[in-house]
């Protein structure tokens, strides 16, 4: 079934004037490297409804590409970009438009897990991985 879904978002075409085209959607991939809006993922307020606005059916597929820029993952991968972006324009595109399980909330848990995943935590303190010199077993000489 993945197969037949796939089929229909294979024709991939590469204009570097203006990016991408995936199945009739233009990705500029200049742009979003740039956005000033993907710029702020680090931020645990994320402006989500304003992406929604600004990205449309795409906010997954952007929120998406966005992270795996930032983390490094196409290169340490070496996923090929129009790849990427073709697989996920295609599970973007089997979201229904439901009032809270749709793309908009993907993106959003997206942004979530990747935020707490990625950000100090203010006030944690790594505990070491030798048991022997946790403070813990300094306190109680164990």
């Amino acid at each position: 079934m993945l197969t037949n879904l796939m089929a229909d978002f294979l024709p991939i075409q590469q204009d570097n004037a203006l990016g991408l085209l995936v199945n009739g959607h233009r990705y500029d991939l200049d742009s979003m490297d740039s956005d000033p809006l993907l710029d702020r993922i680090n931020e645990w307020d994320y402006p989500i409804f304003e992406m929604k606005d600004q990205a449309k059916d795409l906010i997954l597929s952007q929120m998406c590409y966005k992270i795996f820029r930032e983390v490094g993952l196409f290169e340490a991968f070496k996923i090929p970009v129009h790849e990427f972006l073709n697989y996920f324009h295609a599970v973007e595109s089997g979201y229904r438009e439901k009032p809270y399980h749709n793309r908009m909330h993907a993106a959003d848990v997206l942004h979530g897990v990747y935020y707490l995943t990625s950000q100090p935590i203010p006030g944690f303190t790594q505990i070491p991985s030798d048991a022997t010199d946790s403070p813990l077993h300094k306190t109680i000489g164990v």
